[in-house]
């Protein structure tokens, strides 16, 4: 990328992993879907998953979570029941949307909206 606005968040993820991998207290999970996230009383957190190879269902408790998984990162920030988690949406690549003509709901929303 000579110019422009572009990030490469495969290389921002490389990057990150790399270093992460350098500290002892850190332990990389791949191929596990995560799904269950709750906070604990001593202010630590619950983290839920099932082994996608083995169908093992397991979880770990963590001091710290870091949510960068793409078009996944709504569903497991609001796993976390975090307050700030409810102002937040997605949407489908797939390009299904879902409309609305109920005033309620339409009056939450700011974004804009492109239509052909």
């Amino acid at each position: 990328m000579d110019i422009g606005a572009d990030v490469n968040y495969g290389e921002i993820t490389r990057q990150l992993i790399a270093n992460l991998l350098k500290h002892p207290n850190f332990k990389l999970q791949t191929k596990a879907e995560v799904n269950a996230i709750s906070r604990n009383d001593d202010v630590t957190c619950s983290v839920g998953f099932k082994n996608l190879t083995t169908g093992e269902e397991s979880h770990i408790k963590t001091r710290l979570i870091f949510i960068g998984a793409g078009g996944a990162t709504v569903k497991l920030l609001q796993y976390t029941g975090l307050e700030e988690a409810k102002q937040y949406a997605r949407f489908p690549v797939g390009g299904e949307f879902f409309v609305t003509a109920n005033p309620e709901v339409v009056n939450k929303h700011t974004e804009k909206i492109y239509v052909k």
